[in-house]
């Protein structure tokens, strides 16, 4: 049996996040603190600097997500959309794995779809 998920995220999980950054080697600071963006000082609860981005992305109490790359000249957004590809397989991993099912299996496709398969 497949199913096909499209996800909409807000970044809730801080382990997932934490695990995320760790998988694409991103730096970054969990517990609330403040967090300068630009001219502006957010209180996030997590934050982590893609590479390549002048300013961290936040990421507020409710699981919004603040950041400025400034259209694209001071970050690359594919590098934001990347890693939020990388949070939504490890939140769909931790759900999985508590229905004893674990990821046997990925491929990314050449449009940059990301396709898990799980075995249980």
């Amino acid at each position: 049996m497949s199913h096909i998920v499209t996800l909409n995220l807000k970044y809730t999980d801080v382990q997932a996040l934490e695990t995320a950054c760790q998988k694409r080697n991103i730096s970054y600071q969990k517990h609330k603190h403040k967090c300068q963006i630009y001219s502006n000082n957010v209180d996030a609860i997590f934050s982590f600097k893609l590479p390549g981005w002048t300013f961290p992305v936040a990421v507020m109490e409710d699981g919004e997500v603040k950041y400025d790359n400034y259209k694209g000249h001071w970050g690359d957004q594919s590098k934001l959309d990347s890693f939020s590809q990388e949070y939504g397989k490890q939140i769909g991993i931790q759900e999985l794995a508590k229905e004893n099912m674990f990821l046997s299996s990925e491929e990314q496709t050449e449009d940059g779809t990301m396709i898990l398969t799980f075995e249980g």
